[in-house]
């Protein structure tokens, strides 16, 4: 009997990026960086809110698609979820 090696690709799950953090204040969710805050609207806080590390960047989408009203956002949320992982905001673990 053959036996083989089999190697496991393991998925990057999204995580915070470092020293990253969405705070709400006063009713408004901003993004906290060490070198000041970033207002957020509700949209991109739960996004980065669903980045805790558990998911994969399609079970973040998945997610959050999964809301009533957010099914046609699939594409914006891509675009964030990129421009999120270029800023530092998100990183892949």
């Amino acid at each position: 009997m053959e036996h083989r090696a089999v190697m496991r690709r393991t998925q990057n799950r999204l995580a915070p990026g470092r020293q990253t953090r969405v705070e709400w204040r006063a009713d408004r969710p901003v993004l906290v960086q060490p070198n000041g805050t970033v207002p957020l609207n509700e949209s991109a806080a739960a996004i980065l809110e669903l980045c805790d590390g558990t998911r994969t960047q399609d079970e973040v989408i998945a997610e959050f698609l999964a809301q009533p009203g957010r099914a046609e956002l699939a594409e914006d949320v891509r675009d964030f979820i990129a421009a999120a992982l270029q800023r530092g905001w998100i990183a892949t673990t």
